[in-house]
């Protein structure tokens, strides 16, 4: 689950992917290689589970081993990241949170300001919530076409 389990409904890293892989095909205009980078940017917590961010910065050690995570499944997968690719990846990621909190989360006022760091952020017209019905079949899917290219 996304956010450590802690929303009302079920959201997964699954969802999130592949959330994150079409607002960069979408709205991005990524080309294949990396929109499938962009699909592909979490996989490392199908291994080590979904630590929320604030949590992961107070642990420099886990860091590392999400990094080693990263790079053996960019190397199994063919992901040559550029700083194009990886400025795709961290915009469609961060729109993708954007969203998702406006779907899923109610933050207390006093609490908002934890978020401020979206707010210049577009918003992306389409709703988590009504594009990842099928998450799973769209990643098989999708993980078919990418390694085909």
């Amino acid at each position: 689950p996304r956010f450590g389990g802690k929303l009302d409904v079920h959201y997964s890293v699954l969802d999130h992917s592949v959330y994150a892989a079409m607002i960069a095909k979408t709205f991005l205009n990524a080309d294949d290689e990396t929109t499938f980078a962009v699909l592909m940017h979490d996989a490392q917590e199908a291994y080590l589970g979904d630590i929320p961010t604030p949590l992961k910065n107070l642990l420099p050690e886990y860091k590392l081993i999400e990094t080693e995570f990263e790079r053996v499944i960019q190397n199994q997968f063919g992901i040559k990241m550029t700083q194009k690719m990886k400025e795709i990846v961290k915009t469609a990621d961060l729109l993708a949170l954007k969203a998702e909190k406006q779907a899923f989360i109610n933050t207390p006022p006093e609490h908002e300001e934890h978020w401020a760091f979206l707010y210049g952020l577009y918003s992306v017209p389409i709703s988590p919530k009504d594009w990842c019905k099928d998450s799973k079949k769209l990643f098989m899917d999708y993980l078919k076409y990418y390694q085909g290219i």
